[in-house]
């Protein structure tokens, strides 16, 4: 059966809530064939990366998605190039 790892953000910048995180936790465990495997990471250079990787190695999904926050945005939009100071 074909597995899915999908990501959300923690809150972060004052924010109390990251639409990223309560979009994925709403998804059911399944979709169609596919198993869904939902994991909140956080916003913390290089910790975020880590808890992925470590994840996908116990669960060994066919894909992994993750799902970010770009503020101003109105539309679901795909990240081509990641902007980060470090």
């Amino acid at each position: 059966m074909p597995s899915l790892l999908i990501t959300g953000f923690d809150a972060f910048g004052g924010e109390n809530i990251n639409p990223s995180w309560l979009a994925v936790e709403k998804l059911p465990p399944r979709i169609g064939d596919h198993m869904l495997c939902k994991l909140a990471i956080p916003t913390i250079f290089g910790t975020a990366a880590a808890l992925v990787l470590e994840k996908a190695e116990e669960f060994q999904p066919d894909v992994i998605l993750s799902v970010g926050l770009a503020g101003g945005r109105d539309a679901v939009t795909p990240e081509r190039i990641a902007v980060n100071i470090r």
